[in-house]
């Protein structure tokens, strides 16, 4: 490069084979029906998103890293690139645990916290984090267990059995 000038970069997504329909997504099982069958074989911990549209529709679907064992590595910046550029309105992230253990780790938690916030910042909500096991039955979703996005009227009826010292509490 020549000291005077700038290179001029582009970012361009390039589609790859389809891997699924046009099924509406709403739930972790629609999810989990049409991702299981790429996270279930790997025998390594394998982060995908799943881009949606603004009907909750998928436009794509990426794998973000590829890891060891037992983990692997996760940033905001490599993990909503192709959302951004697939012009995503929400995405749903999966993994596997090729030990077959679906409870998320800490760290499991605390990349979802992360990734979530980086979702409210950029405008695309990260609609579910889900573990994917060995069938289709066999997963684990942090929305379903309110670790992502808690069920407003879940939140209203939990506040509502608190006691009023335990409100207080937490409204510090």
């Amino acid at each position: 490069m020549d000291e005077r000038n700038l290179n001029v970069v582009r970012v361009k997504l390039i589609d790859d084979t389809p891997l699924f329909g046009n099924e509406l997504i709403q739930t972790a099982d629609d999810a989990i029906f049409l991702m299981q069958k790429e996270l279930r074989n790997c025998d390594r911990e394998t982060f995908c998103a799943l881009h949606l549209n603004a009907k909750g529709k998928p436009l794509s679907m990426s794998v973000v890293s590829i890891g060891e064992l037992n983990s692997t590595l996760v940033h905001p910046r490599e993990v909503f690139k192709a959302s951004i550029l697939s012009n995503a309105s929400a995405v749903i992230f999966m993994h596997n645990h090729p030990s077959g253990e679906l409870t998320p780790s800490e760290e499991d938690k605390k990349a979802t916290k992360r990734l979530e916030m980086a979702g409210q910042i950029l405008g695309i909500p990260v609609v579910d984090h889900i573990i994917v096991g060995e069938n289709k039955e066999n997963y684990y979703s942090f929305h379903a267990n309110d670790i992502l996005n808690p069920d407003e009227e879940k939140q209203k009826r939990k506040q509502k059995k608190q006691s009023p010292k335990q409100k207080e509490q937490e409204a510090r």
